[in-house]
């Protein structure tokens, strides 16, 4: 199930932010807790933060899936992952299987399996990919399964061979690392695994991702899932920066517009200021002519048509074609006469 991940900020279309905005790290984090000591409390406040900050899923232990499915229950988008083998990978694929069904049956949304590290060091073909169709099967077309392939005890080989193995199940996800072994993801895996699988997999990066830089590279390496337990801080540096982002962009839109009205103001004052002398003076000889006709005076009503016979946009618009000055075209549905 590869996902696809079209990220813009604020309404920007995402060619236009800057390269380090361009995709959200957030949205791509499996947020985790799986620390054997984690209390309920701790996995409450874990559901809190991912909806806080828009995290993909939070990633608990099995026992952990109905408290996150009551706490995520109300239309979350937030999904809910938990670990199947954890953490090393090494039950029988009967346990795996009923561990699955019986996870999803709580409520899970996705599924991290550790594969069996000892079949892929001995090229046990047969039994592993009997393990990853029936995980497959049983995960279906709406459960997505990662399999996690713990890279930091493989070779190259093994990495290449297993990761083949996964693409050819059908798996949804190639997963680098539990981040409870010696050594968690790197770049080169990344590029190894994505070498290897092509479009046929997603890639979850885990494992000693500590930084927001650690995350972006991960991302802009091709990683559409990133597990990693410090993803509050993550996320509030991508905010700060994107809220930064944002006031610099606020404040140059600012100064822009300031300018413009300034320009407009300085190319029209003189006629602006003109226009309001000729309508006072219209108004004026108007006064004039209507005290007089009150006392019984006689007026010429053809100059008292004429002198009403105007609106404020043709005095404009008549004083640029006067003065020569650029036509200010925004005042054209204003007139009465279009020539």
């Amino acid at each position: 199930m590869n996902e696809n991940y079209n990220i813009t900020l604020l309404n920007t279309p995402a060619d236009q932010l800057p390269e380090n905005l361009r995709i959200n790290v957030r949205s791509r984090i499996d947020h985790t807790l799986l620390d054997p000591a984690a209390t309920k409390d701790q996995i409450i406040t874990l559901c809190e933060e991912a909806l806080e900050f828009g995290f993909a899923s939070v990633c608990v232990a099995p026992c952990w899936i109905p408290v996150c499915r009551r706490k995520l229950f109300n239309g979350a988008e937030t999904r809910i992952t938990t670990v199947i083998g954890f953490p090393h990978g090494n039950e029988s694929t009967d346990s795996k299987v009923f561990a699955a069904r019986d996870a999803i049956m709580a409520g899970a949304d996705e599924i991290d399996m550790v594969i069996n590290i000892g079949w892929v060091k001995q090229r046990s073909t047969v039994l592993l990919e009997n393990e990853l169709r029936r995980m497959v099967s049983v995960c279906g077309r709406h459960v997505i399964l990662k399999v996690i392939i713990e890279c930091c005890l493989l070779t190259d080989e093994e990495k290449v061979y297993i990761s083949k193995l996964c693409a050819e199940a059908g798996v949804d996800y190639v997963k680098t690392s539990t981040g409870f072994s010696t050594g968690g993801a790197t770049l080169e895996d990344i590029k190894l695994i994505r070498d290897t699988v092509g479009e046929r997999c997603s890639i979850k990066a885990a494992g000693g991702i500590r930084t927001l830089e650690d995350a972006r590279a991960f991302a802009l390496a091709g990683c559409s899932r990133i597990g990693c337990s410090r993803s509050v801080s993550i996320a509030q540096k991508e905010i700060e920066e994107e809220k930064r982002w944002q006031d610099e962009n606020d404040m140059a839109d600012f100064w822009e517009r300031t300018e413009r009205i300034s320009n407009y103001m300085a190319a029209h004052y003189e006629r602006d200021k003109a226009v309001a002398l000729e309508v006072k003076r219209r108004r004026d000889e108007y006064d004039r002519l209507m005290a007089l006709r009150n006392s019984g005076g006689e007026i010429d009503e053809q100059e008292l048509e004429q002198l009403l016979d105007f609106n404020v946009y043709e005095l404009k618009w008549e004083y640029d074609k006067a003065h020569g000055n650029e036509p200010d075209r925004s005042l054209i549905p204003y007139l009465r006469h279009k020539d």
